[in-house]
């Protein structure tokens, strides 16, 4: 595809408003995805997007859809080759650039599983932590709220991964393990000697689920 790219390019800079304009660079983008050069995909389709035979609504949309794409195509790629951190940065790159598209929760969630394999806590934090505030409601949000709670959970931040529980219940009502969420924190808040919100949590428990057959129990960590 090497040479076909060099031609179709020449074309574009040298008669940018040839007829023949718009379909080089629909076959340079066709050639790089063949060739599944993903970064390549996403570098010329932002150059295309200032081209003249490009400036129509429509190819905007579509140009700005396979940016998108081919970001998450080079996350997918980078994680497979254990680039996990790199990984991580491109679908932190999407969420920031197309913050209103369907998939920016899934690339912010991506975002944080990934600097979680890196090794990056504070960067994985980060990412769950804006994946809540931005996109409460939604089913992506509800994964990172719960990721971050067992990510801290597992290296005994008891306080930092009440906390995230406490955003699992608050902010994802429809969300299927809010009993579990408010539970957990409540044990947490206990073992991280912080009473006055472990019965805060412990109240908010009982209101929501009255018939728990975890209730008696939570009522005595009340007390």
């Amino acid at each position: 595809y090497d040479p076909a790219i060099r031609q179709f390019g020449q074309l574009l800079d040298s008669y940018p408003n040839s007829e023949f304009a718009t379909t080089a660079g629909e076959l340079v983008l066709e050639s790089f995805n063949r060739a599944k050069d993903y970064a390549n995909i996403e570098a010329w389709a932002r150059k295309l997007k200032t081209a003249p035979a490009f400036q129509n609504a429509e190819s905007q949309r579509k140009l700005d859809t396979l940016i998108l794409q081919s970001v998450f195509k080079s996350g997918e790629q980078l994680a497979a080759a254990g680039k996990h951190a790199e990984a991580a940065a491109a679908y932190q790159r999407a969420s920031r650039e197309f913050p209103r598209d369907e998939r920016a929760p899934k690339a912010l969630y991506n975002a944080g599983q990934e600097y979680q394999r890196a090794g990056d806590l504070e960067a994985a934090d980060e990412a769950y932590g804006a994946l809540i505030e931005r996109y409460p409601r939604t089913s992506e949000g509800a994964l990172g709220a719960w990721a971050g709670a067992q990510m801290f959970e597992s290296i005994a931040q008891f306080a930092d991964a009440a906390h995230y529980y406490e955003a699992y219940n608050a902010r994802f009502s429809q969300a299927d393990k809010r009993e579990d969420a408010l539970y957990n924190a409540l044990l947490l808040r206990i073992a991280a000697g912080d009473n006055a919100e472990a019965v805060r949590n412990g109240n908010d428990f009982i209101k929501a689920f009255p018939n728990s057959k975890s209730a008696d129990e939570v009522y005595f960590l009340i007390g």
